[in-house]
């Protein structure tokens, strides 16, 4: 009876150790620099070559974000700053990022060379989108708490 009790709690801490690794795992390949490469809404591609710099997204290990957001100031184009706070939910696969809230990203796919978030909003209309924004990793440096790439 002993060697199955053993055998019981042995079985369900490796378990609970195989989930942990897995979550650990997705958040160390989330730790990095991601640059946007596409976006799509409600199943339609947006076209953003138009716009001169990438967005860009930097998740730290002290859970800090730092974003690069393109904006368009009337002559070129410049980044808008910000350095905010992230979490990640594993078992929800949810994404959170301060500056974003309340929109809360799915990451629906975090593999290889790609992370694939989704997150809805509400349309002028009363409708919902949905967003789908697809970034590939980067090398980004940081400096006087702004991100860019290294070139």
């Amino acid at each position: 009876m002993k060697k199955l009790l053993f055998i019981v709690f042995a079985m369900i801490l490796t378990a609970c150790g195989e989930d942990n690794s897995e979550q650990l795992l997705h958040e160390s390949f989330l730790k990095q620099g991601w640059k946007l490469s596409s976006v799509s809404i409600n199943d339609v591609e947006t076209d953003i070559s138009s716009v001169a710099l990438p967005e860009l997204m930097y998740l730290t290990d002290q859970q800090l974000c730092y974003l690069a957001l393109p904006v368009n100031n009337g002559a070129d184009w410049i980044y808008s700053d910000v350095r905010t706070a992230w979490s990640y939910d594993y078992s929800n696969k949810i994404l959170n990022v301060a500056a974003s809230l309340p929109v809360t990203y799915y990451v629906d796919r975090i593999e290889g060379a790609y992370l694939e978030l989704h997150y809805y909003t509400y349309n002028s209309g009363g409708g919902i989108d949905l967003y789908k924004k697809v970034f590939q990793p980067v090398d980004v440096e940081v400096k006087n708490l702004t991100i860019r790439l290294i070139e």
